[in-house]
């Protein structure tokens, strides 16, 4: 005598399908239908819907590229690894090394349109003060003495840059600074007017002679003065000074 059918419904947990052995079609339903010994059923996870499911909701979402690049501020750091901005989502930026806040709105929002909201230039340079003027000198400057300006320093006629001809104005130690040290103008030197055989020149007795000092020759009884009885010191360098003439007595 066969053993009568017997008739089981089965349901699996969620995400799992049940799979029926001996070629059933495991697509027919979810109800398992076993013979004595000729039928096993089983649950399996469904990979496919499985994946589909936890997918579901990146899938087909609305999303902006990449919030906007700005020269002043940067995306705090929670934000720079994203590569995924949904709709809705909103991040916020700081200020690089060298600027400052200023007012205004430091954040972005991811629109419906999938575009990002407005955002200004957010922060300002920051400036390092004035760089100092030497005396005898001149001080140019390119920029408003904040982040990344030049100040160029140059001397008067008769003066001689002692230190660097430029500054800029970097952060330093976290700080914004000049580089270097303000430079200063040295009236430029000349050495001893030179001694002549029969005559003199007038101031003799000084140790130092700097850039327009004159000094006048003169000579002994029946000795003429030949070339410039005065002379000056000047430069042709802008650096080293020298006489401007010579002076004998025949």
């Amino acid at each position: 005598m066969k053993a009568p059918l017997l008739f089981a419904c089965y349901y699996c947990c969620f995400l799992f399908c049940i799979y029926i052995h001996k070629g059933m079609n495991s697509a027919a339903s979810f109800i398992g239908i076993t013979e004595t010994g000729a039928m096993i059923s089983a649950c399996i996870l469904n990979l496919l819907f499985a994946a589909t499911f936890l997918a579901a909701p990146f899938m087909n979402q609305e999303s902006c590229d990449y919030p906007p690049r700005l020269v002043s501020a940067e995306l705090m750091d929670e934000y720079k690894e994203k590569d995924f901005f949904p709709v809705g989502s909103t991040v916020k930026y700081k200020c690089r090394p060298g600027y400052m806040k200023k007012a205004g709105t430091y954040s972005s929002t991811c629109n419906r349109n999938q575009q990002w909201s407005k955002v200004q230039e957010l922060c300002k340079r920051k400036t390092c003060g004035h760089p100092g003027e030497p005396d005898g000198g001149r001080l140019l400057v390119t920029g408003d003495f904040d982040l990344g300006s030049t100040a160029h320093y140059q001397c008067d006629g008769g003066y001689r840059l002692i230190g660097k001809s430029t500054r800029k104005c970097k952060v330093l130690n976290n700080k914004m600074e000049w580089t270097d040290e303000v430079p200063y103008c040295e009236i430029i030197p000349c050495s001893p007017p030179p001694k002549i055989p029969h005559g003199k020149y007038d101031g003799e007795y000084l140790h130092s002679f700097y850039y327009g000092t004159v000094v006048k020759y003169t000579c002994d009884k029946d000795y003429p003065l030949i070339g410039n009885a005065s002379i000056y010191c000047t430069s042709k360098d802008g650096i080293n000074g020298e006489w401007s003439g010579h002076a004998y007595c025949g």
